[in-house]
C-alpha cells in the first residue's frame, strides 16, 4: 500500500471540504450584509418620505400663516380669487396675487413629484390633491393656472394631472 498517495488524496479531500465550508461561510456573511443593507435602505427611504411630508406640510402652513398675518395680502387674495384678476385688482395687486399663487403652484407640483417618486404616503398626497382642487375652484386661481400652465417651469406630468382634473366634471368648479 502506498501511504504517500493516500495521504495526498486525504489532504486533497480535506482541502476541498475546507474550501466548500469557506464558500458557505462567505455566502452566509454576504446574505447578512445584504439583509442589513436592505434594512438601512428601508429606514433611509422612510426618513426621506417623512422629511418630504413634513416639508410639504410646513410650506402649506407658512402659506396660511402669511395670509393670517398680512391682512393686505389676504384682501388681495380674497378679491383676486373671486373673479377676473384684471377687474378686481390693480397692477401691483395682480403681481402680488400672481406671485402668491405661482408659489403655491410650485409647492403643489413638489408634492405631486414627491408622490410620483413614492416619497409621500397616500393620505398626504390626497390631502394636497384635495387642497389644490379647492384652490382651483376659485375663478382667479383657475384663470391664472390656465395662463401659466404651459410655461416650462412646470413638470409635464403635473400639468397633465391638473388639466385632467380641470376637464373632468367631478373636479374643480369652474
Amino acid at each position: 500500500m502506498n501511504w504517500d498517495a493516500m495521504n495526498w488524496d486525504a489532504i486533497g479531500a480535506i482541502s476541498e471540504a475546507v474550501g466548500a465550508l469557506g464558500v458557505i461561510i462567505t455566502l452566509a456573511y454576504l446574505a447578512m450584509q445584504i439583509r442589513q443593507n436592505s434594512r438601512t435602505m428601508d429606514q433611509h427611504t422612510s426618513a426621506v418620505a417623512s422629511a418630504a411630508e413634513i416639508a410639504a406640510t410646513d410650506q402649506s402652513g407658512r402659506q396660511f400663516t402669511m395670509l393670517a398675518q398680512n391682512s393686505e395680502l389676504a384682501d388681495i387674495i380674497y378679491r383676486g380669487n373671486r373673479g377676473n384678476r384684471g377687474n378686481e385688482l390693480n397692477s401691483l395687486e395682480r403681481v402680488r396675487y400672481d406671485s402668491y399663487w405661482f408659489a403655491c403652484f410650485g409647492y403643489c407640483q413638489n408634492a405631486f413629484l414627491h408622490n410620483k417618486r413614492g416619497y409621500t404616503g397616500k393620505a398626504s398626497w390626497q390631502m394636497f390633491d384635495v387642497g389644490f382642487s379647492q384652490y382651483m375652484s376659485f375663478a382667479g386661481v383657475d384663470a391664472l393656472w390656465r395662463q401659466q400652465r404651459n410655461q416650462e417651469c412646470f413638470d409635464p406630468d403635473f400639468v397633465a394631472h391638473i388639466n385632467a382634473k380641470l376637464n373632468s366634471d367631478d373636479n374643480f368648479a369652474s
